[in-house]
């Protein structure tokens, strides 16, 4: 939660009173991703040497979007 504070404004008239003045709000900021990574091999039995490519997936389940991610081997 962030609070957005602001001072009375000023000028070359008195306000006589601040009752009602509102000078502070709470803003909620939802920015929250959920990122999710799987790693899957083909099934089966692979021997010493082969070759084995994997699958990665990455899924947002997160209420905002996630930008600028990199997923890295």
């Amino acid at each position: 939660i962030i609070t957005n504070v602001t001072t009375p404004a000023s000028g070359d008239q008195d306000d006589p009173t601040t009752t009602g003045d509102d000078l502070d709000e709470d803003v909620k900021i939802e920015n929250e991703a959920d990122l999710i990574t799987e790693k899957s091999s083909p099934s089966g039995a692979v021997d010493e040497g082969d070759d084995i490519t994997y699958i990665l997936k990455v899924t947002n389940n997160g209420p905002a979007q996630a930008t600028g991610v990199v997923l890295v081997e």
